[in-house]
């Protein structure tokens, strides 16, 4: 059996990426499975095409190779967009330590705060928003690894920064909507 495997992607021309079936297997479930499937037949055992784009690959494969330290400085270099695709990639190959990132950065984005050099009405305005920004961002990230403790956290804390940022407004009933999908959207309620 070859210790290598390529991933195929579908950027155009496709682009093949090798890694190690070991490294692979036990850092996604759904890799692990399908190179056990696939060891019944050797043909189908090399390579594996895959969905992604070698740019929306890289954080994993850093990740995947152990490669810890370029992994942390191309997630800093990730906006918001970018999380976005690297959790649905976690969810999506079942990654564990992937998901241990995301939910880092769920984490931080909950309690990021930016301030700007204003008057003090300026500042707490411009608090509260980059907080309800940053706290919508963190839901976004929760929904796609299907986490039922962040989603409540996350949507609890957005709703209470949009409340404060204009206390006329009465965010829960915004958020329904956005939680009607989630078994646990009640926690959000109350």
């Amino acid at each position: 059996m070859d210790a290598q495997i390529t991933l195929t992607t579908s950027d155009a021309p496709p682009v093949s990426l090798s890694v190690t079936r070991a490294a692979l297997a036990s850092h996604s479930n759904v890799f692990a499975d399908m190179l056990a499937l696939n060891l019944k037949s050797e043909a189908n055992a090399k390579s594996i095409p895959v969905t992604e784009t070698e740019k929306n690959l890289t954080p994993f494969l850093l990740m995947v190779h152990g490669q810890e330290r370029e992994l942390n400085e191309t997630l800093s270099r990730l906006d918001e967009a970018g999380w976005e695709i690297f959790a649905q990639l976690t969810d999506k190959y079942d990654c564990a330590s992937g998901r241990f990132k995301v939910q880092a950065k769920i984490w931080c984005a909950s309690l990021t705060v930016s301030r700007a050099p204003q008057s003090v009405t300026t500042v707490r305005h411009r608090e509260i928003e980059a907080k309800n920004q940053s706290a919508a961002f963190a839901f976004t990230l929760a929904t796609l690894i299907d986490d039922d403790d962040l989603i409540c956290y996350t949507a609890k804390r957005a709703v209470r920064l949009k409340d404060l940022e204009d206390p006329g407004f009465h965010a829960a009933r915004e958020w329904k909507e956005r939680l009607v999908s989630f078994p646990r959207f009640d926690c959000v309620m109350h």
